[in-house]
């Protein structure tokens, strides 16, 4: 397998350890910032995954006392759903106030923000007609592919030209890195069957577009359920490889679902396997 592409950590695989966003609620308000772990190149090491974007459930008093929270606990990333179904929900203007707020309130404690462009709406989804009508633009239906690339590719450059420069007062520079989709081994997230080969040719697509507009960033592979090894033994990662998919990312991203129970020494294995 090439390895050359695998950063550990932040710096070479990146696992995003999720963190139960309730236990930052056991700190309290003066909490004193712990040290981190840093990389070689100093980039903090500790990220939680928590869903920020959704507009209804954090408004910008809310986001202010998460992001202080993990400020205060020593996290310095957060990843999180930049849903093209809200930016997007009918095909027309975006709409970025929400995640302008996420961006402004992480900036100002210190946490750099790893999107993850996903959430498909339904006037573009692949989903069965009858599932759309059931479920509108909820979940399975944001996780089917979209009908159409080009809207697809739409959606990546207007969001990555809107966060690579400065935005009225707004200073929204700070996102040098965008993971594309989510578990896209799985089928929970890659209805209705998974496939190395449909994932690449998203990838390959978005990975240009975000290149052409910042050269600079850096593309994060879909985080992979379970470091990439499938319940059938096969190898998603390897799959990808094969499939000469290694110049269209530049980081690896796994999630590791373990239990305290087991100690460290599964998510040593994973990692070591990859």
């Amino acid at each position: 397998m090439q390895r050359q592409h695998i950063w550990l950590g932040v710096t070479s695989i990146l696992i995003l350890i999720l963190v139960g966003f309730a236990l930052l609620s056991l700190l309290s308000s003066n909490a004193v910032t712990q040290p981190v772990c840093q990389s070689t190149s100093g980039l903090n090491r500790f990220g939680v995954n928590e869903v920020l974007g959704w507009p209804g459930l954090y408004l910008p008093d809310r986001l202010e006392h998460a992001l202080g929270m993990m400020e205060a606990s020593g996290i310095g990333w957060v990843r999180m759903n930049w849903a093209w179904k809200d930016l997007q929900p009918h095909d027309g203007p975006f709409d970025y106030t929400h995640l302008d707020d996420v961006v402004r309130i992480a900036a100002k404690h210190h946490i750099q923000v790893l999107p993850i462009l996903m959430a498909v709406p339904a006037w573009s989804s692949t989903a069965p007609d009858q599932l759309k009508a059931q479920r509108g633009d909820l979940s399975p239906v944001d996780r089917y592919r979209p009908k159409n690339l080009s809207d697809w590719l739409r959606y990546v450059q207007n969001v990555v030209e809107h966060y690579s420069g400065t935005h009225g007062t707004l200073d929204t520079s700070a996102i040098h890195y965008w993971e594309v989709w989510n578990e896209p081994n799985i089928a929970e997230f890659w209805p209705p069957t998974p496939s190395a080969a449909d994932y690449l040719v998203l990838l390959k697509a978005t990975y240009n577009t975000i290149k052409a507009v910042d050269p600079t960033a850096k593309v994060v592979l879909g985080g992979l359920a379970n470091g990439g090894l499938n319940a059938d033994g096969s190898n998603y990662l390897q799959a990808l490889y094969d499939l000469g998919a290694a110049p269209y990312f530049d980081i690896v991203s796994i999630h590791i679902y373990s239990s305290p129970q087991y100690g460290v020494a599964r998510v040593q294995n994973i990692v070591t396997s990859v």
